[in-house]
Formats: structure tokens, C-alpha cells, sequence
């Protein structure tokens, strides 16, 4: 069952030792309290709370691993900080109120660290051990060190966030070491995640701005996608981006120096290059190849752009107007400059032959295999003169002829396989039964095959093929 109208707050526990009181701020409200994930679940009103607990941060003085006093430390380290500072008068009864119920409610799961440092000792009720030196308590601390690989971290990580994946987890990286916030981080970003952080880098003013770094984690996410559209060819995993551009945020009449750049950025929308995935992820490899000259003009010109772009951001002390722009994100252009990667040189013919090598990397292999079938075709008929694809065409009805005879004599693996894939399963080479609403194939398909003629002989039957033709006349 989903919760997803319901929050988890996830965060990564730190000393909160030597903590003081801070006016967290988010949107229009604020709390103040001591440390950021008490201040998050107030704000949003969560109704689950985790803390991550470092394995190196809290330790048992005789059992480093005692999980469940580490537990009862954490908990009884919060409390004592809260209790110093009611003392002090720096938090109020309804804030301690607050704490204790947060810590209450409080779920602990302990995670490995990684590094060395100094871990608090608690004793086995989870009391905070103290030493007394030059008349000022001090906590009692023992050495961490730990060599782990951050693949088993991550690990541990992702399975607390997978058993709260039916929750809108958010996720605060205030507070942990580099290798805790990064993991955190990567492992939120395969979940339905919002990232906050409260950027206290020293403690001089009593109020702090929280930030919500979801947008940061999209903008990673979309151009991994845009990348792995190119690579894929294949439109729908590509992030269309044009909404953005669109924004009234993004007014050239708003920027000064820039003005220029922007209205060329918003002119660069990728419609060209999805539409030029579009047809190859589906075979229109004809209007493909011929759209790849357009592609590339595009791609020339977004690159110029992209780079003035990128010089303003490298220079960003001078260009402020930049600062609240959140709808040009870089990697998004950078990563669209990637279709350059499947634009191919030459004539139209040319382009297809080449194109065949682009359907066998990406695993496209019914498109090689049909393109592999219908381009020693186009060859023969360029070969003598030129015709059309059409039954009426009597050049091309000889050329057909010619190619299919060749294949099934010295190729016929190649129009077997192609027949297996463009038939849904329904092929005649595969002796499918068909009885009583019942279907069953008695030459079944094994996909390592399939695979081993494409990667291993399908090029060099088409070479082969089109050798052939060229040498034959139909004329």
C-alpha cells in the first residue's frame, strides 16, 4: 500500500554535543531549535522520522557494536544538549516539549561508516560517559577506524530507504561525514526524494535559510536520461527540456549582458534531435539520415551558444542576474550536444550502412536485421541506374529478386533471424501451433543466438551481400 501522501524524514545523525539554538526558515515558516532534522519535521509534519546513526559516532565503552545501546546513547545525547540548553534559558518548554516527542517517535537504524574519528562513549544504559579536565565536563571519547567498501554502505543505505519507499521520503544532508552525505545522496536519488540542507557553516547568526536541493538531483537525473536517450536511440527516455526554456523567467529582456545568449539558448529547443530519435528508435531510417544534416547544424550552433552560456557561469561573480535561475541547467545543452555521437558523414546510402553498426551497439537488433535485409536492395538499384521501391517498378522488382536469392543461398541465417523479430513470435521459421486458443512454438528462439549472428556475422553477410550486387547487373 502507498503512503506516498504521507512523509518519512530521513537524516544522518551527527555530535549534536556542542549544537546551539538556530531559526530554521523555509518558505513562510520557521522553527527554532538546535539541530535541522527537528526543525524539517516540524516544518513539513512528518509522519515518520529515521535518524541514520554512524556506526562511528556513538560506542558502547566495552562493546564498540552494542547496536541497541548505541541506540540509547543517541537518543540520551539529544536529550542531554536539550536539557543544557533549557538551563541556559536558550530554548523554551514548548521547544524541550518538541524535542522529546521528535525523539520519542524516533526510529534508529545504525549504518557503517568509513575513516577514522572519535567515537562519544555511553555506558550500558546509553548514558553519555563525562570527564571532568580544568573544571569543565568534558565527553569521554574513544578512536573510530574503519576501511569498508562504500558499496556496502550504499547497500546498507538503500535497503532503509527501499522499506520507506511507499512514503515521500525527504532527506536531510545537514549534518554527517563526506562519505554518509554522499551515499545519502545517491541512494535518495533512486527514491521519491526532496534533498535539504541548512548551510550553518560557522555559528554567528541566530537564523539560517534552509535549501531544497531536489532541483540539483532532477537536473543530474535528466541529463543522465538525455544521455542514455542518445546512446539508447531512443526518444522516450530523453527529458524534454522546452517547458523550461519557455518560462517567463527566462525573458531576455530581464538580463543585461546576457540578453543576447538567452534569447539564442531559448531558440535551441531539442524537438530536432527527439524527432531524430524518434524515427530511428521506430525505422523511418530514411527521413533519419536526411535529418542528420539539420542535426548536426543544430548541434554546431547550440555548442557556440552553450559556451557563451558556460562562460558566464565560469565568470559568476559578474553575472548576478544569473543567481535565481533555476530553468538553464548546462548539462541538460551538454548532454544534447551528445547526438553528434550518431550523426554519420556521407551519402544517404552511406548513412544507412553505417547506421546498422548504431542499431547493433544500441540493441536495436530488428531494425539491423531489416535494414540488413533492404539495403543491398537500395545498393543494387543505385548500382544500375536508380528505381524505386515499388512493386510496379520493374528494376526494383529485379533487384529484389536478386537479393533474396543471394541471401537464401549463401545467408539464409540472416532472413531467419530477421523473420523471428519482425513477426512477434508469430514466424513460420519458428513452427508455431496455433490450437484451441492455444499457441506453441515448436522452434523455439534461445536469445544468445540471435545475439551471436548480429554481434558476430551480420556485418559480413551484408558486406558479402552487397559485394555481390555491385558485381551483378539487372539491367
Amino acid at each position: 500500500m502507498s503512503n506516498l501522501d504521507q512523509k518519512c524524514l530521513i537524516y544522518i545523525a551527527g555530535d549534536v554535543s556542542n549544537y546551539s539554538p538556530v531559526k530554521y526558515k523555509f518558505a513562510d515558516k520557521e522553527v527554532t531549535s538546535f539541530f535541522s532534522a527537528h526543525a524539517l519535521s516540524k516544518i513539513f509534519e512528518v509522519e515518520k522520522i529515521i535518524a541514520l546513526l554512524p556506526d562511528s559516532l556513538i560506542q558502547h565503552e566495552k562493546r564498540p557494536m552494542d547496536i541497541e545501546t548505541m541506540k540509547k546513547g543517541y537518543k540520551k545525547l539529544v536529550l542531554d544538549r536539550t536539557n543544557f540548553l533549557k538551563n541556559k534559558g536558550d530554548i523554551n518548554e514548548q521547544t524541550v516539549s518538541d524535542i522529546e516527542s521528535f525523539i520519542s517517535d524516533l526510529t534508529i537504524e545504525v549504518i557503517p561508516n568509513v575513516g577514522i574519528g572519535q567515537a562519544i562513549k555511553v555506558d550500558k544504559n546509553g548514558e553519555v560517559l563525562k570527564t571532568e579536565i580544568n573544571g569543565k565536563q568534558q565527553l569521554q571519547r574513544s578512536a573510530y577506524s574503519e576501511s569498508r567498501n562504500p558499496v556496502f554502505i550504499f547497500n546498507v543505505i538503500y535497503t532503509i530507504f527501499h522499506e520507506n519507499k511507499s512514503y515521500e521520503i525527504l532527506l536531510d544532508l545537514t549534518h554527517g561525514t563526506n562519505v554518509l552525505t554522499s551515499t545519502a545522496l545517491t541512494t535518495g536519488a533512486l527514491f521519491k526524494t526532496r534533498f535539504f540542507a541548512a548551510p550553518i557553516m560557522a555559528p554567528i547568526q541566530n537564523e539560517v535559510n534552509i535549501v531544497e536541493l531536489t532541483e540539483i538531483v532532477e537536473a543530474m537525473k535528466d541529463s543522465l536520461m538525455i544521455n542514455s536517450s542518445i546512446q539508447e536511440l531512443d526518444e522516450r527516455y530523453f527529458r524534454d527540456y522546452r517547458d523550461k526554456l519557455n518560462s517567463p523567467n527566462l525573458n531576455p529582456n530581464n538580463f543585461n549582458e546576457e540578453k543576447t545568449t538567452i534569447s539564442k539558448i531559448k531558440g535551441k529547443d531539442p524537438g530536432k534531435v527527439i524527432d531524430l530519435l524518434w524515427n530511428l528508435r521506430n525505422g523511418f531510417t530514411v527521413s533519419a539520415v536526411h535529418s542528420m544534416s539539420d542535426v548536426e547544424h543544430y548541434s554546431q550552433q547550440l555548442e557556440t551558444d552553450v559556451n557563451e552560456l558556460s562562460n558566464y557561469y565560469r565568470e559568476w561573480y559578474n553575472h548576478k542576474s544569473l543567481e535565481n535561475i533555476k530553468e538553464l541547467v548546462i548539462s541538460n545543452f551538454y548532454s544534447t550536444l551528445e547526438v553528434r555521437n550518431i550523426l554519420i558523414p556521407g551519402n544517404d546510402i552511406d548513412k544507412l550502412h553505417e547506421l546498422i553498426s548504431l542499431y547493433i551497439k544500441a540493441k536495436l537488433y530488428d531494425k539491423a536485421l531489416s535494414l540488413a535485409r533492404e539495403l543491398p536492395v537500395a545498393t543494387c538499384l543505385d548500382s544500375n541506374g536508380g528505381g524505386k521501391f515499388d512493386d510496379d517498378n520493374w528494376k526494383y522488382k529485379c533487384c529484389e529478386d536478386l537479393v533474396t536469392s543471394y541471401l537464401r543461398q549463401k545467408h539464409g541465417e540472416l532472413i531467419e533471424k530477421r523473420n523471428y523479430l519482425m513477426h512477434g513470435g508469430l514466424s513460420k521459421d519458428m513452427k508455431v501451433n496455433v490450437k484451441d486458443g492455444n499457441i506453441n512454438e515448436e522452434n523455439p528462439i534461445k536469445r544468445e543466438n540471435i545475439e551471436k549472428y548480429i554481434k558476430e556475422s551480420l556485418e559480413s553477410d551484408l558486406e558479402d551481400t552487397i559485394r555481390y550486387v555491385k558485381d551483378s547487373s539487372v539491367l
